[in-house]
């Protein structure tokens, strides 16, 4: 048998092994999804079904609909459908997908170098997606799924945590071997022949297997994606840099920009990809995405060091980056050109946090109780956090469950959307309340939690006066009142209100139907004057969604 013939025996069989046990619920989502065409009316109610079987897929979609990204070509989107006739059919086929695979690949425990391939592919996707506008509905989706999923083959098995995953992986961050050295030495053929083949077995588009494996001439679309693909490649060693240069002068070409303008594009889109990785999945790497104040300074402060590899070990001598474990916080003291650490005592430092990790309680034991610092005696606060992720997610597919339904029992949402606020969030007093017919009065129908008869009674406030209430339901978007990260917010609390629900923050989410605010939920910890955190408001605002979709359902 020829040697070509044994290598795609083993490409074939790893495939199936990866499809059939590594993620067989990926393999047969990404393969109904890749089925399904826009021919048909029934293939839009085929998508909508399979999307809202998903809860927090749902509200992912929504918010990418609502993004930066889309804002000024959608208005405000609340409903799958909606975002299907806005939008395009192939464009919300191809997000859902996009995001089925990050949180698969992401959701074991990644290396940093799975990660920085993510965090760069993700980055590549949203790149190589701005360089085209003039074309067809769809075709930049396209280009966007074909970017972010160059690397498939590599991300598949390195997600994997098994002893195959971790050997590849030290080969690569450890020894300097390329991924698709190390791929064939562990594996006998290449990444990017795996990516080929996964390619074929999931029905992925014609042009991501162009992308892998070029023709002579090629399309503008896959020219967008190789050169998106090429300058995530080296953003890392700073927007200031040389290679950054050259890739941007050949981007300018493409787009027919001046090269000033093509970088400033490119340092925007990098913006913007750090914005909106959470909605698609890629919030654990966003911060390996370079900022657009990234320097060869901010590089060179985290250590990050370049290598050519030899001839005679890769086709064309090219820039590797180093693999380092590298956090959020050092990302941030670097850009403040704050010094950090050597190299040497970073990864000991890394390495000691493993241990220790190892040896602690599970993170759910202490939440709430007093952390001892070891090192200095001291007793910090307690963590604030009351999010019940378990709990939380058993309440989006209760609600998920009730809008796959035939009818759809209003109360019955409100109930269990407050109940889930109340207990899974840890909110101490939740409410839904609705607006009056005439629109200027908002009054409280529903409660949960700890809530008094003076809260219940007072729950009544005129929104055709400026205040925190009429406020979001102007804007239809979430609210967060007292947090520090959106200051300026202060004249908003009105005397009303404080006589109402005392002191303190607070959330307002709208209840939206048909882009018409008809109500709001609201949450606190009053009670207990425990600070409101980041994730309890991302998950009220997720819950909240859940009603504005259900109602609008209903009207449709």
């Amino acid at each position: 048998m020829a040697e070509d013939e044994v290598q795609t025996e083993n490409i074939d069989h790893f495939i199936d092994s990866l499809s059939k046990k590594s993620m067989p619920a990926l393999a047969t989502t990404v393969h109904k999804m890749g089925q399904l065409t826009s021919a048909e009316d029934s293939r839009v109610s085929q998508l909508t079904e399979q999307v809202l079987k998903d809860p927090t897929l749902t509200t992912r979609v929504l918010q990418v609909a609502n993004s930066v990204i889309y804002r000024g070509l959608t208005g405000q989107v609340n409903t799958i459908t909606r975002a299907i006739v806005l939008m395009g059919f192939t464009t919300i086929r191809d997000i859902c997908v996009s995001m089925k695979i990050l949180d698969e690949m992401l959701k074991k425990s990644p290396t940093q170098h799975l990660k920085n391939v993510m965090a760069k592919s993700f980055h590549a996707a949203m790149q190589a997606r701005g360089m085209i506008h003039k074309v067809k509905s769809g075709v930049r989706e396209e280009i966007f799924i074909s970017s972010l999923l160059h690397h498939l083959g590599e991300m598949s098995v390195l997600s994997r945590d098994d002893d195959l995953s971790r050997k590849l992986d030290y080969l690569i961050s450890k020894k300097g071997l390329s991924p698709d050295q190390a791929a064939k030495e562990v594996l006998g053929f290449s990444f990017q022949d795996l990516t080929l083949g996964l390619a074929n077995s999931w029905c992925l588009s014609d042009m991501m297997r162009q992308a892998v494996r070029p023709p002579k001439n090629i399309s503008r679309p896959v020219e967008a994606v190789l050169l998106g693909e090429e300058l995530s490649q080296v953003a890392g060693l700073g927007w200031d840099s040389e290679p950054v240069i050259e890739v941007v002068d050949r981007i300018a070409d493409f787009a027919g920009l001046k090269p000033e303008d093509a970088l400033e594009q490119a340092k925007q889109v990098a913006d913007y990809a750090r914005d909106v990785a959470s909605h698609y999945g890629a919030d654990a790497v966003k911060h390996l995405i370079p900022p657009s104040n990234y320097t060869v300074d901010t590089a060179a402060r985290l250590n990050i060091i370049t290598f050519e590899e030899q001839p005679e070990q890769a086709e064309l001598p090219k820039k590797v980056m180093v693999e380092l474990d590298i956090t959020p916080e050092m990302i941030d003291a670097a850009l403040r050109k704050v010094p950090l650490p050597s190299m040497e005592k970073l990864n000991k430092q890394a390495e000691e946090a493993a241990l220790k990790k190892e040896r602690q309680q599970p993170a759910q034991e202490i939440i709430g109780k007093p952390v001892v610092v070891a090192e200095t005696g001291v007793v910090a606060a307690p963590v604030a956090d009351k999010v019940d992720s378990t709990l939380h997610l058993e309440y989006m597919h209760k609600i998920g469950d009730m809008l796959a339904g035939k009818k759809v029992n209003v109360n019955q949402m409100f109930v269990l959307i407050l109940e889930a606020m109340h207990s899974a969030l840890g909110l101490e007093r939740v409410s839904m309340a609705l607006l009056a017919k005439d629109r200027k009065t908002l009054t409280a129908k529903l409660f949960d939690g700890e809530v008094s008869e003076q809260f219940k009674n007072g729950f009544s406030f005129k929104v055709d006066t400026e205040n925190a209430f009429s406020y979001a339901l102007g804007q239809a978007q979430p609210l967060w009142i007292g947090n520090e990260k959106t200051p300026g917010k202060e004249y908003l609390i009105t005397n009303p209100i404080v006589d109402t629900l005392g002191q303190g923050g607070f959330f307002i989410a709208p209840i939206v139907v048909s882009r018409k605010p008809i109500g709001v939920f609201y949450g606190d910890q009053r009670n207990s004057s425990m600070p409101l955190t980041d994730q309890q408001f991302i998950n009220f605002s997720m819950l909240a969604q859940q009603a504005s979709i259900a109602l609008s359902m209903m009207k449709e």
